[in-house]
């Protein structure tokens, strides 16, 4: 803080409608005791409640439409009411007072909490249960075992089968004397005969058609054999070498005239001679050409003598090969119609013979056949009636067999039967013996079982007692202890709270003295607002700067919503208050449970916010 002298404020805390001030500073409630932090004369802020009593001339005022009055001061400034007859203390320096007494109040209850001593009462606990018998005798040790004398009731039974006899034995094989009926039987197929024995072999005389067969090709002749060349008698036409050989001793002759023609008059001369020697050239090139045309034209008749030659040789070669060819297939042609008839004439021969034959076979196989089932009919009829003689008296001896069988079955049944009964009711009452006798020995060991649990259970709830009377009492130790910790550290905290305070006040004193210059500064512009506005805004800043605090908690706003971040990164909201009394309109600040909790002051059970302690501005928008 700046060490350059201030303007005082001109407003006296007075004696207001929530609290005043002791003599020896402190703040107290109109009921006497000490002020523990009711903020709601701030926003119920009245000019006239803190006007001093030594106060003379027209102090602030604000009209219904908004506009802010300047005040004016005839008597003194900057004072509070202290002891009296001594030099009346500002706020600001009532507040320092305040702020050192609470320091060193704080500073001996941190000296006499630093002090405190625990003890652990715990620490000489005995435990109850070590004298406790945990040594016990087996109840069961002279039990004996109920079943050991007892005797195997089946002991003196008899097999009530021992006698039983075989009602089998005496049958007889009724199927013994019976004989073969098929012992006679004859084979019916003893004299067959193969009727195929006596064929004979139909393609045995039959000849080769084509063993005398000529090659018609032996005869042909060579029809190129004879053949001239043509172009053998051919000369060379050489007139047109000779022409060549000439033209080029013409040149020479030409460029010898024209040499001499440029040495004087004679060139005319040698100029009708070139020409004379050029019409020469001209007859000789004709005839040349005439000779080329000769040569051709035999080379032609040549060419087309050869072509028509050739084309009567090839003719004739293929007349004789066609003959030949017509003559040797007529001659296959005849030979193959000779065999084809004679393999036709074998063939029939072949089937008629076969056809007899394999007749003269199914007569006899029918005729042995019929034989043969004849036989084995009469068989199968005295066989099946064998079969039922021997079958019926089989079945009669088994009936009188599983007669008997039965008969014995039964007998042996019921003795059989009647013996299980007696085992049974023997070895009933023989378990029934045994269990009453465990039941008894279950229930006198029970009995005795109940009694020493009984015993321990005793012993335990004596235990459970004791310690549980120890317990109770080494805890009331301890909570009378904790409770004794608990009340320093309440008076400790209340004396750190007292320095709080304190610290608040003497914050709120600058805050105040900062307040009042920025106040007549604003006041000029504050009446070039809004009227309606500006009286809501000015009575709920009045409250906010006075009070060095400004309602900023969470539960007392609305319409809450993120607008921006300052600096240093703290939210920026804007939002409205619930309750008209804070202020109207939309405004722009933080919530106080996002911000550095030593800007915060809870009062009313409400947060509050020192805005001069954070990079962000308080405004109505």
């Amino acid at each position: 803080m700046s060490k350059k002298k201030k303007k005082i404020s001109p407003l006296k805390h007075k004696s207001g409608p929530n609290h005043n001030h002791r003599p020896d500073g402190v703040a107290i409630d109109p009921n006497g005791n000490p002020y523990t932090g009711d903020a709601s004369w701030m926003t119920n802020y009245d000019p006239a409640d803190y006007t001093a009593d030594w106060f003379s001339g027209t102090p602030a005022s604000v009209a219904g439409d908004g506009t802010v009055t300047a005040g004016s001061s005839t008597g003194t400034t900057g004072v509070m009411a202290g002891e009296p007859g001594t030099e009346p203390l500002t706020q600001l320096q009532q507040a320092q007072q305040d702020q050192e007494a609470a320091q060193a109040t704080a500073d001996q209850g941190y000296e006499d909490f630093s002090n405190i001593q625990f003890e652990n009462y715990f620490s000489n606990l005995e435990n109850p249960y070590s004298n406790i018998q945990t040594d016990f005798d087996n109840l069961g040790a002279g039990y004996t075992n109920v079943t050991e004398g007892l005797t195997n009731v089946a002991d003196g039974f008899t097999n009530v089968a021992a006698d039983a006899q075989n009602v089998a034995a005496g049958m007889t094989d009724y199927s013994a004397g019976m004989s073969n009926v098929a012992g006679g039987a004859r084979n019916t197929f003893a004299g067959a005969q193969n009727t195929f024995a006596g064929m004979e072999n139909a393609y045995a005389g039959l000849e080769n058609q084509f063993a005398g067969m000529e090659n018609a090709y032996s005869g042909l002749e060579n029809q190129f054999e004879g053949m001239e060349n043509a172009y053998e008698d051919m000369t060379v036409d050489q007139r047109a070498a000779d022409f060549q050989a000439q033209q080029g001793q013409q040149q020479r002759a030409n460029i010898m005239q024209g040499l001499r023609g440029s040495a004087g008059s004679s060139g005319v001369a040698g100029l009708a001679q070139a020409m004379a020697n050029q019409g020469q050239l001209q007859a000789q090139q004709q005839a040349a050409g005439i000779g080329q045309q000769e040569r051709q034209n035999q080379m032609m008749s040549a060419q087309e003598r050869s072509r028509i030659d050739q084309m009567q040789r090839g003719e004739s070669s293929r007349l004789a090969s066609q003959a030949a060819g017509g003559t040797m297939q007529l001659q296959s042609m005849e030979r193959q119609g000779a065999a084809q008839l004679q393999s036709q004439v074998a063939g029939g021969t072949m089937a008629n013979q076969m056809a007899e034959r394999q007749g003269a076979m199914q007569q006899q196989q029918m005729i042995m056949g019929g034989a043969s089932e004849q036989q084995k009919l009469q068989l199968q009829g005295a066989m099946q009636l064998q079969g039922i003689q021997g079958r019926a008296a089989s079945q009669l001896q088994n009936l009188n067999y599983q007669g008997l069988a039965q008969q014995q079955t039964a007998q042996l049944t019921g003795a059989q039967n009647l013996q299980n009964q007696q085992i049974a009711g023997a070895q009933n009452l023989q378990n029934q013996q045994i269990a009453a006798n465990l039941q008894l020995q279950n229930l006198d060991f029970q009995g005795a079982t109940n009694a020493q649990q009984n015993a321990l259970a005793q012993n335990n709830l004596i235990a459970q007692g004791a310690w549980a009377s120890d317990m109770a009492t080494a805890q009331g130790q301890m909570d009378v202890q904790g409770m004794e910790f608990g009340q320093q550290s309440t008076l400790l905290g209340m004396d750190y709270a007292n320095l709080a305070g304190a610290n608040e006040a003497v914050q709120m004193g600058y805050s105040n003295e900062l307040a009042y210059a920025g106040l007549e500064a604003g006041i000029d512009m504050q009446n070039s607002a809004n009227a309606a506005s500006k009286s809501n805004a000015t009575k709920g800043m009045i409250g906010a700067i006075i009070g060095g605090y400004l309602m900023s908690d969470r539960k007392l706003k609305k319409n809450i919503s993120k607008i921006g971040k300052s600096p240093s990164g703290l939210n920026i909201y804007s939002f409205e208050y619930k309750d008209s009394k804070y202020g109207k309109g939309l405004f722009q600040g933080v919530m106080a449970d996002e911000i550095p909790q030593e800007a915060v002051s809870v009062i009313d059970g409400y947060d509050m916010v020192d805005y001069s302690k954070l990079d962000v501005e308080f405004k109505q928008i």
